[in-house]
C-alpha cells in the first residue's frame, strides 16, 4: 500500500477557511465533507481517497467526555465517580453511553450525548466522543475535532477511507489515524430512509461482538 506523510497544520488552516464559509455550505451535509478531504488529500499528493498515508506521530493520552478526562485502562469504579454527576445508560454490561445531565424517568429534557466507554476485564477498553450534537453540523464538528487535536500537539496522522456494506445499510467512513487516537468521520445510510451523520474522536478497541 503507497504512504505518504501527512502533516495536520495544512489540514487546520483548510478548515479555519472553511470555518469561515460555514453559512453557505452548512446544508450540504456530510457527503460534501468527505468530498472537501478528497480535494485536500489530492492537495498533499494522494493517489485515491482511499489510499493510506502513515507517518509518525505523538498519540494523545486521553479523550475529554464534558468536563471529564478519561484514558484508557483506568477502571469501572473510578469511572463511575468521575462522572456521578453526568447521566449512565448501559448499552451492556460493559458499554456505557454517557449523557450531559443525569436521566430522569420519564426525561424532563432531551438529554445530550457525550460519548461511549467500553470496559474489558473491568478496565477502559475504548473511549468515543461525538464532537457531532444538536448544536453543532458537520463542518463545526470536524473543526473543533481537529482544533483539540492541535492543542494536544497533534500534527502527523495517517488518513484512509472506506465503505461497509451490510444488508440493510451503507456506511461511508473517513479515518484520522494519530497515534493512540483517531477521528472517524462518516454518513449511515439505511434501506429505512435513515442517514446518520458522526464525528467521533476515539482511542482503544470497540467491542464487535
Amino acid at each position: 500500500m503507497e504512504s505518504h506523510a501527512f502533516d495536520i497544520e495544512p489540514l487546520n488552516r483548510w478548515l479555519i477557511k472553511l470555518e469561515r464559509a460555514n453559512r453557505l455550505i452548512k446544508r450540504a451535509g456530510c457527503g460534501m465533507v468527505l468530498a472537501l478531504f478528497g480535494m485536500l488529500l489530492m492537495g498533499q499528493g494522494a493517489g485515491s481517497a482511499d489510499s493510506q498515508r502513515t507517518v509518525a506521530t505523538a498519540p494523545g493520552s486521553s479523550i475529554v467526555l464534558g468536563s471529564v478526562s478519561l484514558r484508557l485502562g483506568m477502571s469501572k469504579s473510578e469511572v463511575r465517580d468521575k462522572l456521578s454527576d453526568y447521566g449512565i445508560t448501559e448499552l451492556k454490561e460493559n458499554d456505557w453511553y454517557i449523557f450531559a445531565d443525569k436521566l430522569t424517568d420519564p426525561p424532563t429534557t432531551d438529554p445530550l450525548g457525550l460519548g461511549e466507554v467500553e470496559f474489558t476485564n473491568g478496565h477502559v477498553s475504548f473511549i468515543s466522543r461525538s464532537w457531532l450534537t444538536r448544536d453543532t453540523d458537520v463542518i463545526d464538528a470536524i473543526f473543533g475535532a481537529v482544533m483539540s487535536l492541535k492543542r494536544e500537539g497533534i500534527r502527523a496522522c495517517s488518513i484512509s477511507a472506506d465503505t461497509v456494506t451490510d444488508p440493510q445499510m451503507r456506511t461511508e467512513r473517513t479515518w484520522i489515524q494519530c497515534g493512540k487516537k483517531s477521528l472517524q468521520i462518516g454518513k449511515l445510510h439505511s434501506d429505512f430512509g435513515a442517514h446518520l451523520q458522526f464525528v467521533e474522536e476515539q482511542m482503544g478497541q470497540p467491542d464487535v461482538k
